[in-house]
Formats: C-alpha cells, structure tokens, sequence
C-alpha cells in the first residue's frame, strides 16, 4: 500500500503590517493554529487477513459500529467493504487526526490509535482515571484532539506530539452541570458543545473563555444531545431523527431542515461528516431492526438523497449502532488547492488562521501558492 503523503497543512498568519504577510509553518510548540512538521505515520500491527481497498482508491470512508466492535471501511467511491480494524473494547467515538492516526474513543476510557491505511493498532493512551465516560472527540487546527467529559463538564487536550496524557483544558463555565454529549470545532476554530438540555454552547478554544450560547434549544426543532458538523461553507450542521438542520455558521440562527427524508422502518441518524465530493454523510441506524445500519449520502448543495453505503440489495454489510462516518485519504491524487481564511471576521490578526489542502503537482506533492487576506479595509496578499 502507498504511505499517507496527502497533507493537510495549516498555516498562522504571522505578519499583516506591509502590503505582503508571511506565511510561515511554525514548531509544534506554537499556539496560533499552528501543528508544525506533517510526517507520515509509522506503519505497525499485523494487516487484516481480509482484502482491503484497491491501491488505486483515492479513499477509504471508514465507519465505527458502537456494538460490533470493528470499524468497517468502503473504498470510495465503488464502496467495496473491508474490515478496517478490530476494537474489542466498543468504538464509541472515532475522528482522523492531522497525523494520519485514526483517534477512537474505546469503551473502557481508552483513546485507541490505528494507523489510517493499515488500520493496525499503534496503542492506546490511558485517560484520565478522574471520568472513563468521553462521550465525543474532535481534531482542532492546531492537531491536538479535544474530547469532552460528560459528567464532569470538562474539556481535555490531547497533544499527539507529544503522546502524554490528555489535559483539561476548559472546565466549561457555563456549563451549569448540564451533561456534554458532543463536541466539534468550527471554522472560527473555536470549540462547540451539544448539552443534554439541548443547547450549543461556544468555547474558545484559545483561552478556554465562555462565548455564550450559540444555538438555543428547540432552535429549528433541536433536541438534546446534537451531533454536529460544518460545513465547507462555514455553517453548522446537526442530526434530529430523521432529518438534518442547518444553522448560520456566524449567528448560530436557524437556516433550514437541509435534509427531512423518510428512509422507512425506524431510521435515525448518527455521526455527520463532508466527503471529498462535497457531499454530506451520515451514519444511519434502523431502530425497527435491532439498530442496524449504514451510512446514507446526500447532495452537500441541495440535501437530496444519493445513495445507501453498503447499497441496497447489494448484500455488504450492515452494521450495529454505526456511529461515525470519516473519510481517510489513501492515495495522492493532485486536486485544486482548497484555501480557507478564518476567522471570518477577526478581532485582531493575531487570529487569523490560514488553512490549505490540495496540489495541482502531478505527484500530489505541495505547491506554493497565492492567497488573497482581506483585512478589514486593506487587501493583502499571502504567500504560502
């Protein structure tokens, strides 16, 4: 198989004074969004005696099932099923670090490591014996995982470069004993919690700051304990049984139902993620039979339905209480630089933060770049 060489690179803004900013890739140490050196991941454990995708497949979609105790995976986009890798102790949650290591939240309090195109154990890391019972994991654009202690109200960092234990970060003001359920960090690049009672709340993720409530409880219809996404234009995304609501990325207002479709039987759906395509995925489970499902794919402009993975009638596997949908690049196939800017509107530049993805090299290796940064009155052009 071909080594991780797909990068996702972010980049701190570091000077805004003169008609051209600096583009700069700091150590890992830094604090502005910074991650320092991709490197690719070493490749360890034994392979799955079960084929695994061709090695021409740009991807593989991988999908945690919470009571099957494996993470399955489909080559996208023909959607071939493999098995990806065991995890005896339950996949609760599971999230694709900057790194190229597949992050999943184990049933005994572990955080699991898989290497993401081996799908081989790298270890575990032992969370803290304080709570056993994270309910959620995120990749910030720093690199480092946030994960959030539902009894406790607290937020932990994990730090993958240096592979120690997970910090608290945010002992979640605000948070009024309310269990966390879920956590995802937005385009600002700051922290949001799903609360049981049923609101979002927003956290800096800097300072670790209270912001508010983002999204207000019956919003659009929003129950307790959202999933949440954002989408590539910056708007947050949330599963509410059947359907799929959309809020304002900036105000937290409600948008619309984006996706409201009957799927039949008792079809709920889980974990939310955008594919490479720009469509939205979603996992789905079946409550009328024993939970079992998949993941269903829907238009990322329209919210139409597309299809069912494993499709319909096409015999592939189902699974039990499928929970994450997370697409991991294999190969290295050159794409069109995608380049986003945020905040969207920052306080200082000290806050910006640039991200880029792509190549146009025909080796899928980086390129340099121009980016426009409009700062407020004055237009300024990065070199990257």
């Amino acid at each position: 198989m071909q080594s991780l060489t797909t990068r996702l690179i972010f980049i701190a803004v570091l000077a805004l004074a003169s008609t051209t900013a600096t583009l700069a890739l700091p150590d890992s140490d830094g604090d502005k969004g910074s991650i320092g050196s991709t490197h690719t991941p070493t490749r360890l454990g034994t392979p799955f005696p079960t084929p695994g995708p061709p090695d021409d497949s740009p991807y593989d979609l991988l999908v945690n099932a919470l009571h099957g105790g494996f993470i399955a995976g489909f080559d996208y986009p023909d959607w071939t099923p493999f098995q990806f890798a065991n995890v005896p102790n339950s996949p609760l949650q599971m999230a694709f670090g900057l790194d190229g290591i597949v992050y999943v939240l184990e049933g005994f309090g572990d955080l699991g490591r898989f290497d993401g195109q081996s799908g081989g154990s790298i270890g575990s890391i032992q969370l803290p014996q304080t709570d056993a019972s994270p309910t959620d994991i995120a990749v910030a654009p720093d690199g480092n995982i946030y994960f959030p202690s539902g009894q406790q109200g607290a937020i932990y960092r994990y730090e993958p470069s240096t592979v120690g234990t997970p910090q608290v970060i945010l002992p979640a003001p605000g948070f009024s004993g309310d269990n966390i359920e879920h956590i995802a960090v937005g385009k600002d690049g700051n922290i949001y919690c799903s609360v049981r009672s049923g609101n979002i709340l927003r956290y800096s993720r800097r300072s670790g700051e209270f912001m508010g409530v983002f999204v207000q409880a019956g919003s659009g219809g929003l129950q307790g304990r959202a999933r949440m996404a954002f989408g590539l234009d910056g708007d947050l995304f949330t599963p509410n049984g059947r359907r799929i609501l959309r809020f304002d990325g900036d105000t937290g207002e409600f948008i619309e139902e984006f996706v409201n479709h009957d799927l039949g039987g008792g079809i709920f759906l889980l974990g939310l993620t955008f594919g490479p395509d720009g469509d939205l995925y979603a996992a789905y489970a079946d409550g009328s039979n024993s939970n079992f499902g998949g993941v269903v794919r829907f238009s990322g402009e329209t919210g139409d339905f597309i299809e069912l993975i494993p499709p319909a009638g096409s015999g592939g596997p189902l699974m039990q209480t499928p929970v994450d949908p997370v697409f991991v690049p294999r190969s290295n196939p050159p794409s069109t630089p995608n380049i986003e800017i945020f905040p969207r509107d920052p306080i200082t530049t000290d806050d910006l933060v640039c991200t880029a993805n792509g190549s146009i090299d025909p080796e899928g290796e980086p390129v340099s770049y121009l980016v426009p940064v409009v700062e407020r009155p004055k237009s300024v052009v990065s070199r990257g």
